[in-house]
């Protein structure tokens, strides 16, 4: 068996935070340091494929409460990371290793920058979420 570990999110939560952070890097065309938001995507084929995948293989073991809140964990993680970054640059770059001056507070910018552009696809993902997540409650009961 294969298996993906994020070292830094092993812990007790909700599958929210590893779904989110998976969305908040796997389908945007920069890198988390990219220094012009402006130019920063999110690829919607790549993001319901994601869910749809993800969906199809663990749908049926998700509650109401994290189909509910799927389509919000790729903003929120990214929003804590944006947090995260702009505490440690303004607490003098102590946490994440640093290449350039600054470099936490572009980080930071862009993810406040993917958090505005996740809320924008809102509406589109929770009817996703919600049309995905009936059809595998339609095909269990069939």
């Amino acid at each position: 068996m294969i298996c993906l570990i994020d070292l830094d999110t092993v812990m007790p939560g909700t599958i929210l935070y590893d779904v989110g952070d998976a969305l908040r890097t796997l389908p945007v065309n920069l890198p988390e340091d990219a220094v012009d938001v402006e130019k920063l995507e999110i690829s919607i084929p790549l993001t319901t494929a994601f869910l749809e995948g993800y969906l199809a293989i663990q749908g049926k073991e998700l509650n109401e409460y994290e189909l509910t809140w799927l389509p919000f964990a790729a903003p929120y993680m990214t929003f804590i990371m944006g947090i995260r970054f702009l505490t440690d640059y303004l607490s003098g770059d102590v946490y994440y290793k640093t290449k350039i001056d600054k470099h936490n507070l572009f980080r930071a910018r862009n993810q406040f920058a993917l958090v505005k552009k996740w809320l924008e696809l809102q509406p589109a993902l929770q009817a996703f979420v919600r049309e995905h997540s009936q059809n595998i409650k339609s095909a269990d009961q069939g």
